[in-house]
């Protein structure tokens, strides 16, 4: 899904930042991550799927558009057991604000597709951000 957004804009620019520290120079960093604009398009505000043993996952979600966050609470439901919830807010960034976070932590070089093969970014893909380490 993503590993990027639930730290907030300056816990995911540290995390950024510690990646070009550890990158040798000339090192590539690559991101494949959800985007906000691909959210938005195919956003749901309940997700039910079906799981092995007749148990459920409900996800209930809320989603700000302007301010790119989403709240989730996942429930694990599972036939005479109580209910098992976890809830995580998560910023979801668009390509223009990634390409700008990973630049401010140190690299160079930033491209962006829609996916590991090169596939050129669109509302239904997933964003594959590339950058490198300056030399």
């Amino acid at each position: 899904f993503t590993a990027l957004g639930y730290l907030g804009d300056a816990g995911d620019l540290s995390v950024l930042e510690e990646f070009c520290r550890v990158l040798r120079p000339g090192g590539w960093l690559v991101i494949e991550t959800l985007h906000r604009d691909a959210l938005a398009r195919r956003y749901e505000s309940l997700g039910v799927d079906m799981l092995p043993d007749a148990a459920y996952l409900v996800e209930e979600r809320s989603f700000d558009l302007a301010g790119g966050v989403m709240e989730a609470t996942h429930t694990l439901l599972v036939p005479g057991k109580e209910a098992d919830s976890r809830s995580f807010r998560m910023r979801v960034y668009t390509a223009t604000e990634l390409i700008g976070m990973v630049e401010r932590a140190g690299f160079v070089d930033v491209s962006f597709f829609g996916d590991l093969q090169g596939a050129p970014l669109s509302l239904e893909s997933r964003l594959t951000l590339v950058a490198r380490k300056p030399l």
